[in-house]
């Protein structure tokens, strides 16, 4: 059962909302956790941005290790070629032309 409701809602868990700015709380949602919602929702849009972030990282450690392992790789397999000479440095100022070029607007 909601507690507070307006317009037409799109409800998740505990939560349901019309705009993040008008919100709800299903009756059975912890007290500790409709604080925190509430003051998530004061947040500046880039702050929850990068809570979210950070929440949905929690549980995903596994694909984070075998990203950063991955990375790892490439980055051992670009400096063995350039050692080897099967590839070849681009200085920096270089790159940095040829990028606001092609990104120019």
């Amino acid at each position: 059962m909601l507690l507070v409701a307006g317009g037409s809602l799109v409800t998740s868990g505990f939560l349901a909302f019309s705009h993040p700015s008008e919100y709800c709380f299903y009756k059975n949602m912890p007290k500790a956790l409709q604080d925190i919602t509430h003051d998530v929702l004061e947040l500046p849009r880039n702050q929850r941005l990068a809570l979210a972030q950070f929440l949905l990282n929690l549980d995903d450690t596994e694909t984070a290790q075998n990203v950063d392992q991955a990375w790892d790789e490439e980055i051992r397999a670009r400096l063995k070629a350039y050692d080897d000479g099967r590839a070849e440095a681009i200085p920096f100022d270089q790159v940095r032309q040829s990028m606001s070029l092609r990104f120019a607007r």
